[in-house]
């Protein structure tokens, strides 16, 4: 008996010893843990920002992660806050940099799950969060084959979401994908709608998008039953941006969709993915514009913009005449539909509207496919400064087509879009002149420097087309002198490129340096 409780005496000793001896490693984890339980905690999150910002030096890669999780929780739980986090997305600025410190440190599974919660959020998408999501996106292409279906899942969607577009990272998802998919692991719907919808988003194009479309159809249609219609939309959606015809697959859904209620934005969105992928049954497109039209006065704007885009590229079927009529009388309902709500249309909807409207087929240029453009072209004057810069470029284009737009409403757009034309790719720099000088608007001198710098600062960027497009809208404008096309057709574009005046040396020879 004396001898175990001189043992149980010295194993005590020598515990309390080991405990001492590490003192300020415990206390670490003390702190982690006291952390994790200060953001569980937190009801609100400006709360929660006080939080990180009276211990950010304390916060490591273990407890990181749980504060995104708070986060998320409590702007699901409170709409709100999330609308707050929306309006005050500067206030995330020092756990932008606390999180690009510790992302490299980051183990898979937490990287998936803040660059979804961040998404989520919608604080993501200002220029300073840039690099965050460089390094982000580095160190998610050498974890990924440590990420689940889940985690793959959320880093595309996470990233589709701030509008990043396809990267290495997306491979190396893809990759992982197809070997996943293959499998015998179930994959719930809602994770195959949301990959399918990602890729879509992102424009994926790399070498493992057909069979990694062809293992979701394949999945899918295994479960078509358990979509939700909301899931079944996104799905198609996914389809329909990369142009990913499977015809198995559209004629489970098209079958489906007969038995599914009736929701304004899943029809809108299974239109326009149908149409985008050039199905050509009508019997299909007249059982969803029916549908559509019944829903119409409770269909949102997003709605409202997929209808107008489904007609603008819906390809011809068999039936040319029955798929007129079907489309016009359609095109008159959402038309005064629109018209009744053109208050209430923010600067993406008039943006992607007026694209969308001016693809709408011959048959549909009418008074009211006229009176639609006006008031779509006053609605913009009014809010004009709410615009961004890409928005700007399709409204002008449309102003350019249609006749319309103020002379006001040109130079203020002017205003927006000349400074900032160093965000813009050169096709839209090319559509936004086109429309500019066919306005026949006289171009407002105060930019006229400035524009020839930015043209010239990016003229090794683009084809002989586009700098011939350039030079002809400059030309109408008077920005340039004549030269021999003043058209600028095809025909004479062909001649002076038999010539050898092309690139460069073209662009020289219309701004009379040669």
């Amino acid at each position: 008996v004396a001898m175990s409780v001189a043992m149980g005496r010295l194993a005590a000793s020598s515990r309390s010893c080991r405990w001492a001896a590490g003192f300020p490693r415990q206390l670490a984890t003390m702190s982690a843990l006291g952390l994790r339980r200060m953001c569980k905690q937190s009801v609100s999150l400006e709360e929660l920002l006080t939080v990180h910002r009276k211990h950010e030096k304390s916060f490591t890669p273990y407890t990181l992660g749980p504060w995104w999780i708070s986060a998320v929780d409590i702007s699901r739980r409170k709409e709100a806050e999330l609308v707050w986090a929306r309006e005050h997305a500067s206030e995330f600025a020092p756990v932008r940099r606390t999180t690009l410190r510790l992302a490299p440190e980051l183990k898979a599974p937490d990287l998936s799950f803040i660059v979804a919660s961040i998404a989520f959020l919608g604080v993501g998408k200002d220029a300073t969060w840039a690099s965050l999501w460089d390094t982000l996106e580095a160190s998610a292409t050498e974890k990924a084959f440590d990420m689940k279906v889940e985690g793959l899942v959320h880093l595309v969607w996470g990233l589709a979401k701030v509008d990043r577009m396809a990267s290495p990272v997306h491979a190396a998802v893809a990759k992982e994908m197809v070997l996943e998919l293959q499998g015998k692991r179930p994959v719930a719907p809602s994770l195959l709608a949301k990959l399918s919808w990602s890729l879509g988003k992102v424009q994926y194009k790399g070498p493992e998008l057909t069979p990694l479309m062809g293992q979701i159809a394949r999945r899918s249609i295994e479960q078509l039953d358990a979509f939700s219609p909301s899931e079944l939309a996104r799905l198609m959606r996914g389809y329909g941006r990369l142009k990913v015809q499977l015809d198995a697959l559209t004629e489970a859904v098209g079958k489906r969709i007969i038995d599914m209620p009736s929701k304004p934005t899943v029809d809108a969105s299974l239109l326009l993915s149908f149409a985008e992928l050039g199905h050509d049954d009508l019997s299909l497109y007249e059982t969803v514009i029916r549908r559509a039209m019944s829903n119409l006065p409770s269909a949102d704007n997003l709605a409202l913009r997929s209808l107008a885009g489904a007609l603008a590229v819906m390809p011809a079927t068999r039936d040319i005449e029955r798929q007129q009529a079907c489309c016009l009388e359609f095109y008159a309902a959402l038309s005064h539909e629109l018209l009744t709500r053109m208050q209430t249309l923010r600067p993406r909807d008039v943006a992607e509207l007026s694209k969308s409207l001016l693809n709408a087929h011959s048959h549909q240029r009418s008074a009211l496919h006229a009176a639609l453009h006006e008031g779509l072209l006053e609605r913009a004057e009014a809010i004009v400064d709410d615009f961004n810069t890409k928005e700007l470029v399709k409204v002008v284009n449309a102003a350019g087509e249609t006749g319309f737009g103020s002379t006001a409403f040109l130079y203020r757009a002017c205003d927006l879009v000349i400074p900032n034309m160093s965000s813009l790719q050169i096709s839209e720099i090319t559509t936004f002149l086109l429309g500019l000088s066919s306005t026949r608007c006289p171009f407002p001198l105060q930019h006229e420097e400035e524009l020839d710098v930015q043209i010239r600062s990016r003229i090794g960027e683009m084809s002989d087309k586009q700098k011939y497009e350039i030079a002809r809208s400059m030309t109408r404008m008077h920005l340039l002198p004549p030269f021999q096309h003043e058209e600028g057709d095809a025909a004479a574009f062909q001649e002076d490129d038999r010539r050898g005046v092309s690139g460069d040396g073209a662009y020289a020879l219309m701004r009379g340096d040669i």
